[in-house]
């Protein structure tokens, strides 16, 4: 999820065209993840940490 909406630039409709998911099942697991986490996917600066952080891995 996380590569995916770095690599569409945080747009939503084409992140989740690249997963195969419904626009709104995305809208739902970044608002899911921003609770658990507290990083606003929707929020460039967080989004480019969360990715640095799934490349450290």
């Amino acid at each position: 999820m996380i590569s995916a909406l770095y690599h569409t630039q945080g747009n939503v409709r084409q992140a989740a065209s690249q997963l195969f998911i419904h626009r709104n099942t995305l809208l739902y697991r970044i608002e899911k993840f921003e609770r658990c986490s507290g990083l606003n996917l929707k929020n460039m600066d967080d989004l480019v940490y969360c990715y640095l952080l799934t490349l450290a891995n």
